[in-house]
């Protein structure tokens, strides 16, 4: 998987976070870094956040660089 799939499916699982509880559906990637954690939303989405900046940055050397 691509560094801007990762990417891009981060950020779509941030903002459909809600949406997702409210159908039922599986936990997401700030419920489970919640969960495993034991830290606030604020702070699980600070830290998904990083992730998903830290693979802009890698999608950008990778376009430098390739």
């Amino acid at each position: 998987m691509s560094c801007f799939s990762i990417r891009r499916n981060m950020w779509k699982r941030i903002n459909l976070k809600r949406e997702e509880q409210q159908r039922g559906q599986c936990a997401s990637s700030v419920e489970c870094y919640r969960n495993e954690y034991g830290v606030s939303e604020e702070e699980a989405i600070k830290y998904i956040r990083q992730v998903i900046w830290n693979a802009r940055k890698n999608i950008n050397e990778e376009q430098i660089g390739g």
